[in-house]
């Protein structure tokens, strides 16, 4: 066996290991990497599941309070029972659809009176503003008559 220079074959060895110790390092990271991302998925898991959960219970209660307003007319009692122009004992006897039905053209005939009352006042300022410029010009005129007999006037006595 030959004596090796100092740094060859041992300082090969040497920086071997040292890659070796680096890689191990390496993989310690990407392990832990790994499993944090794991924790992770697990977590957002659980989240998801306790969502779902939720969102079911929360559409059953919605269903079932869908299912209750179809089948009672008190739902369509209490939105109009504080409304003066529907008699809510006569919705009371009807049915749920019925009473919808009458809600509905009791909201329309309203709707038309609205728009009648505002075709009839727009029509009304209309009047009044045609009415108002009519006044303006005649308040106008009767001001230019009456400077023009004050300037009739001094200049009859002017000529005197």
């Amino acid at each position: 066996m030959e004596a090796l220079a100092p740094g060859e074959v041992g300082g090969k060895r040497g920086q071997v290991f040292k890659q070796m110790g680096e890689l191990k390092k390496r993989i310690q990271l990407v392990e832990g990497e790994r499993k944090a991302i794991f924790e992770d998925c697990e977590r957002e898991k659980k989240e998801n599941r306790e969502r779902i959960r939720a969102l079911t219970e929360e559409v059953k209660h919605m269903k079932g309070d869908v299912k209750k307003t179809g089948k009672s007319s008190e739902t369509v009692l209490k939105s109009v029972e504080d409304n003066p122009y529907v008699d809510t004992r006569l919705l009371g006897k009807l049915s749920s659809e019925n009473a919808l039905q009458t809600v509905d053209f009791k909201v329309a005939d309203l709707k038309k009176m609205l728009n009648k009352l505002r075709y009839e006042s727009g029509r009304k300022s209309n009047k009044i503003q045609t009415l108002i410029s009519e006044y303006e010009k005649v308040v106008r005129k009767n001001s230019e008559d009456e400077r023009m007999e004050d300037i009739l006037k001094e200049s009859e006595e002017g000529q005197r």
